[in-house]
């Protein structure tokens, strides 16, 4: 008997949670720089109270994210590394964020009680105690649904002239999944501004995470995420030395003026899914940009991703979605499946030529809420557990189709 064509959709979301829920999930990821929030009236808490309160915007901005389609799958966000959160800390420790909280409160109001969490351990800054010294400290927000954070820590410590804010290691597990369903995230926002003393701190940084992560060894599937501040863009230090090939001599190990011996890169080398040179102001890298949200003139924002983690690895494990990373508010995937961009160098992402266009997708809201709540654009992607067969690489194209489509039939609730 044929099926009736209203209820085909469910038969097929049925066959696909029968077929493809032991195989993998789809999980999309972020990162932004919220630029501290912060507290005006100094009530240790970020509400309407504040002159500048931004919260309400920046979930907004969150949501449109939820409802984009990327690679023709639009779903929640599962992981979102932050920058510049607010510190409500008074003393050195505990480091807390109002920020994380009045987020996660809010979002838990649209999604349901008890979807987002955050991870309570926060990064420091150089001088944590006094309200929002180094811009404000890196954290996490995950989807419980969907992922689980099984350990988190700090990278170093924070001087005046070495790493500005902790940079983070999360160890995140894909749920309702099986097979390598692992992963490791960074979050870090790099030393701002040009100079030496400053490109310096960023390569110090750059360092020390790279070696942490070449700790983790070949097989490690790797999210570096964050504001690097890349003023000198691809010909910077920090970002060659992430990208270094095993063996390589890094920069600088330590202090710059320390005089300390230099790394040499291990295993975890990160690949650029976009591409691996850039620099400001230029038109040719325009659709790359994140900084700034009214003024388009640099990129800053990234996803770095080990080799294991780029679409159409061998590996088995968390892989990007081809076609899906994008600066959101800029850039988008045009129906040739070409990175585009939707502004000009120098100008605001939210401008009548961005909104409303069957092309890019954006609304006059959505760019309203992203410049109205941060100078940087967020980065997004979509990410799958794959689990190819030996030798091949069919099941691992089926896997991500299938999980783009049965991530349709699963997803949260939109407002």
């Amino acid at each position: 008997m044929p099926v009736l064509k209203p209820f085909r959709g469910l038969v097929v979301c049925a066959a696909l949670a029968a077929l493809a829920s032991p195989l993998f999930g789809a999980l999309r990821i972020a990162t932004y720089n919220v630029a501290a929030d912060t507290d005006r009236n100094n009530d240790g808490t970020l509400n309407v109270a504040d002159s500048d309160f931004v919260v309400p915007k920046t979930v907004a901005a969150i949501q449109a994210m939820a409802g984009r389609s990327l690679a023709g799958n639009a779903q929640p966000l599962d992981v979102l590394s932050l920058q510049e959160l607010y510190d409500s800390s008074t003393t050195t420790t505990p480091i807390t964020s109002a920020t994380l909280t009045s987020i996660v409160n809010s979002l838990n109001t649209i999604y349901g009680a008890g979807t987002y969490a955050y991870d309570p351990l926060v990064g420091d800054t150089t001088g944590q105690g006094t309200l929002l010294t180094g811009n404000g400290p890196n954290g996490l927000i995950y989807n419980t649904k969907t992922v689980a954070v099984l350990a988190s820590s700090r990278i170093g410590t924070p001087s005046g002239s070495g790493i500005a804010r902790t940079p983070m290691r999360y160890t995140l597990q894909a749920l309702n999944t099986t097979g390598a369903n692992t992963f490791y995230l960074y979050n870090q926002h790099a030393k701002a501004s040009s100079g030496t003393a400053n490109t310096d701190r960023r390569n110090y940084e750059a360092d020390a995470v790279r070696a942490d992560a070449d700790a983790l060894g070949s097989t490690a599937h790797i999210i570096f995420t964050g504001d690097l501040n890349l003023t000198g863009g691809s010909a910077e230090a920090a970002y060659q030395d992430m990208l270094a090939a095993p063996g390589t001599t890094l920069a600088t190990n330590g202090n710059p003026s320390s005089g300390a011996a230099n790394l040499v890169a291990g295993p975890s080398r990160g690949f650029d899914p976009l591409a691996s040179t850039f620099t400001t102001s230029n038109s040719a890298y325009l659709k790359y940009y994140s900084e700034s949200s009214t003024s388009l003139t640099a990129r800053f924002d990234f996803q770095l991703l080990t080799a294991n983690t780029l679409p159409g690895a061998a590996a088995a494990g968390l892989q990007l979605v081809a076609n899906t990373y994008t600066a959101f508010g800029n850039s988008y995937y045009n129906a040739s499946n070409i990175l585009s961009s939707v502004n000009s160098v120098s100008g605001s992402v939210n401008n009548a030529t961005n909104y409303n266009t069957a092309a890019t997708g954006y609304t006059q809201a959505m760019l309203a809420n992203l410049t109205a709540s941060s100078d940087h654009l967020p980065v997004v992607a979509d990410y799958v557990i794959a689990v190819p067969e030996p030798g091949t690489t069919t099941l691992m194209f089926a896997v991500a189709w299938f999980a783009v489509r049965r991530r349709r039939c699963l997803a949260l609730p939109q407002s």
